[in-house]
């Protein structure tokens, strides 16, 4: 019996053995022991005397230390060998980041601002273009970053994105362009939660801004609806409500209460024509 009852101080031994790795773990504990062997021996222990397999280990020790931290310190520089081929590798110019001038071969700004814009592309769901923009101050500063795709709030798997059959069916009228989407992404905190008056009920082009642009109600005047004079106003008109209808976008329809002299009558819409 070498330690008696003290379990502790075996779990202190095996702790101070792991720091010194798992090759030399047993043969430190072992010498870790013999420091403390009477204090940890028991009475009982002690009148049995030490075990002599220890005694012959102990008597052993330095030679078996050295051979195995030997064999540890070859073992480490194995090891820090792969991570600084890995350094040099990752980091090919670090020597000259000792050097007091400036890294050679950056971004043009062109270069980094074109970039930030396929980047930015790779955001589209669109299956068949990508597309992206960057706006950019004159002191080369980001204001806005924009992607095709359809307007804000609405699921893309509500909208169709092919590009045949009935135009309804298709992507052309529900998807904004980069360019918009970047533009209306720099503009948008005035307008957030607002209302639009307007006289005649929106196209699917401008409904995309007015959803782009964070409104939350159209009001117009003159409504458009079946049975449309032009094949295209069908396209136009009702891909618009369907774009406002899916974005959550409340419609009413106002009409003037009041007479109110203009001198143009194009600038009237027909609903309030006939209430003049």
């Amino acid at each position: 019996m070498i330690l008696g009852c003290d379990t502790r101080r075996l779990g202190i031994a095996v702790a101070a053995g792991a720091a010194v790795g798992a090759a030399a773990t047993g043969t430190f504990v072992v010498w870790y022991l013999r420091r403390l062997r009477r204090a940890t021996l028991c009475e009982p222990c002690e009148a049995q005397g030490e075990d002599a397999s220890l005694s012959a280990l102990l008597d052993d020790l330095p030679m078996a230390l050295t051979t195995r931290f030997e064999w540890i310190e070859k073992a480490a520089q194995q090891m820090v060998a792969p991570i600084v081929e890995l350094r040099d590798y990752v980091m090919p110019e670090a020597a000259s980041l000792q050097s007091s001038g400036k890294r050679e071969g950056a971004l043009s700004w062109d270069d980094y601002f074109m970039a930030l814009a396929f980047l930015s592309a790779q955001r589209s769901k669109d299956p068949y273009k990508q597309v992206g923009a960057v706006i950019v101050s004159n002191t080369n500063i980001i204001l806005s970053i924009g992607y095709n795709g359809f307007p804000r709030g609405i699921p893309d798997e509500k909208l169709p994105w092919g590009k045949s059959g009935d135009l309804l069916d298709t992507k052309y009228p529900y998807v904004c362009h980069a360019e918009a989407n970047a533009i209306l992404n720099a503009n948008t905190d005035k307008m957030t939660g607002q209302r639009i008056y307007v006289t005649m009920f929106p196209c699917n082009e401008c409904a995309k801004l007015v959803i782009q642009a964070g409104l939350v109600e159209v009001i117009y005047c003159e409504f458009k609806g079946p049975p449309y004079k032009r094949p295209q106003d069908r396209i136009c008109y009702e891909a618009s409500k369907r774009l406002l209808s899916l974005a959550g976008v409340k419609l009413r329809q106002h009409c003037l209460q009041s007479a109110i002299s203009i001198h143009s009558d194009s600038s009237t819409c027909e609903p309030c024509k006939s209430q003049a």
